[in-house]
């Protein structure tokens, strides 16, 4: 017979990354995707690293997405993890969202239909998906207290589709987000985790919270959350034992949430993990990588077919830009993972032959050198580019001109008979 002590001790992570192995369960490893593995620490073994989710949603090409999926499984095969913390199918719902390169589109159904792919290819190596963020979690700006004010048929044709269309494809767990959703915490939502998310949908998952988003006892509990993450319990242990004392959880509640502990533990097939983590980087591995950078490259326009050129026929290439030279694999917070391998735009072109002139072009001061000499031709006519940004600790906006202190300008006039521009990004592009 198992104690209520050790029951609840289950429901609530051991520390960052595990579940407790009490109640005759295993403990259970999760870790942060969705465009790499990267295990239990910052600076542990390296990762490989896949194009971000933006970049997924402009290949359109789910059979490519399972790949990448059977892959990201096949890493965190390397790392012990059990769960992998992705995908993340939050919506493009602004062009200034702060996690627009985690996320597919701002399409509901193309981010279901890549999504479920992405499922099939990970749980298809015995590594269950944790999709996220459940639900209205489409801005970085005060999201731990801000209420997405969503009606229903908004919120179920637009919002809630891809993680509906995810659990069609049997997705093994759920994050909730950390904003409200008009006006009730999504942890702590019974209409949202158990009357849509169980009742109508069918999920027999487990439901986890986002890292510190739980903010109740009860009210979570009877909502149907089952795991509090991450550990030590702040909300959980002792306080979730008085509640049920007390009888504001039910004694069957807990055990429901327990069973499906138990149900990840036995799929994922916890109990055979040694923990050990290494760094995976093969062969089959980069060729997906590498058709899946190739498969998100989009063609904006191809004015008189100029494009493309024999390889042969360039003699030349100009790169403009401070990360030409460094290379940006990916972007920061959860997504980031430490890369098995990083080439920069400038070492992969110098690496052909091809004479490669770079400039910085820009950087974050007031000052910024010219683009002259050896990258422009005399002619009559005259290209401008000018550009203004602001960026704040979460959200990026674009202006049309500095906002004190948080905006660089830069301005540049180029003459040249260039007409081919290539932009490597990864969210927000103003052109034309």
């Amino acid at each position: 017979m198992t104690s209520l002590s050790e029951s609840v001790s289950v429901l609530s992570g051991r520390d960052s990354w595990h579940t407790p192995a009490a109640a005759g369960i295993p403990e259970i490893r999760m870790s942060d995707g969705p465009a790499g593995v990267r295990g239990t620490s910052w600076t542990g073994p390296r990762s490989a690293v896949f194009p971000c989710g933006s970049a997924l949603g402009a290949t359109f090409d789910p059979t490519l997405i399972q790949e990448v999926g059977v892959a990201l499984g096949r890493q965190a095969r390397s790392k012990s993890a059990h769960v992998l913390l992705a995908p993340t199918v939050n919506l493009h719902r602004t062009p200034i969202g702060g996690r627009n390169f985690e996320c597919m589109s701002e399409d509901p159904l193309l981010t279901g239909v890549l999504a479920r792919a992405y499922v099939e290819g990970v749980q298809s190596q015995g590594i269950a998906c944790c999709i996220k963020h459940f639900i209205g979690n489409d801005t970085e700006y005060e999201r731990s207290t801000i209420s997405s004010e969503i009606d229903e048929r908004t919120l179920r044709e637009v919002y809630l589709l891809p993680f509906e269309m995810a659990v069609e494809r049997n997705v093994r767990a759920v994050m909730t987000a950390y904003n409200k959703l008009n006006g009730t915490f999504c942890a702590d939502h019974e209409w949202l985790i158990t009357t849509v998310l169980r009742n109508e949908w069918g999920f027999d998952g487990v439901v986890i919270s986002d890292w510190f988003g739980l903010h109740s006892t009860a009210e979570a509990m009877n909502a149907g959350l089952d795991i509090e993450m991450p550990g030590p319990t702040r909300h959980r242990g002792l306080l979730l034992e008085s509640a049920v004392n007390e009888g504001a959880v039910d004694s069957a509640t807990i055990e429901a949430s327990v069973a499906r502990v138990r149900a990840l533990a036995e799929w994922a097939q916890a109990s055979k993990s040694d923990g050990s983590e290494r760094t995976d980087d093969d062969a089959l591995t980069r060729d997906v990588q590498y058709r899946t950078a190739v498969g998100s490259t989009v063609l904006l326009t191809n004015d008189n077919d100029q494009l493309p050129w024999p390889a042969q026929s360039v003699d030349r290439i100009a790169l403009i830009g401070p990360y030409a030279s460094t290379g940006r694999p990916q972007g920061g917070g959860s997504a980031k993972v430490r890369p098995s391998w990083v080439a920069s735009l400038l070492e992969s072109l110098n690496s052909r032959d091809h004479r490669v002139d770079w400039a910085q072009g820009c950087s974050i001061s007031r000052f910024h050198p010219s683009v002259r000499g050896e990258f422009t031709l005399d002619v009559v006519d005259e290209h401008g580019v000018s550009v203004s940004l602001t960026k704040t600790s979460l959200d990026a906006f674009w202006q049309d001109g500095p906002t004190d202190e948080m905006s660089m300008t830069f301005g540049a006039t180029i003459q040249s008979k260039l007409s081919i521009y290539m932009i490597l990004n990864q969210s927000l592009s103003a052109l034309g």
